[in-house]
């Protein structure tokens, strides 16, 4: 970030992956929460049997602010089993 908090234009991928026993199967993701103002995130792209997230933060985002300079994304796999993934950011 520079001086004024603001950081540049970025993208970065995450895969989600789960497994029943040792055979991978395809997750299903329900609506991700707590993003920051700045941040979105792609609809999940399916490979391989994982989940793959884009999450891209727009040109000159402050994300937060001086009292909320980090959080936590919460992303929801509701199969094969319930289960809340978290993604802290700073």
């Amino acid at each position: 970030a520079n001086a004024s908090g603001q950081v540049g234009l970025m993208s970065f991928t995450t895969n989600v992956v789960a497994y029943i026993g040792t055979t991978k199967v395809t997750p299903v993701i329900g609506k991700i929460t707590g993003l920051p103002v700045g941040m979105t995130v792609s609809t999940p792209v399916t490979t391989s049997n994982e989940q793959i997230l884009t999450f891209s933060i727009a040109d000159n985002s402050t994300l937060g602010s001086t009292s909320s300079n980090s959080g936590t994304i919460t992303i929801p796999v509701t199969s094969p089993v319930s289960t809340n993934l978290k993604l802290s950011w700073r």
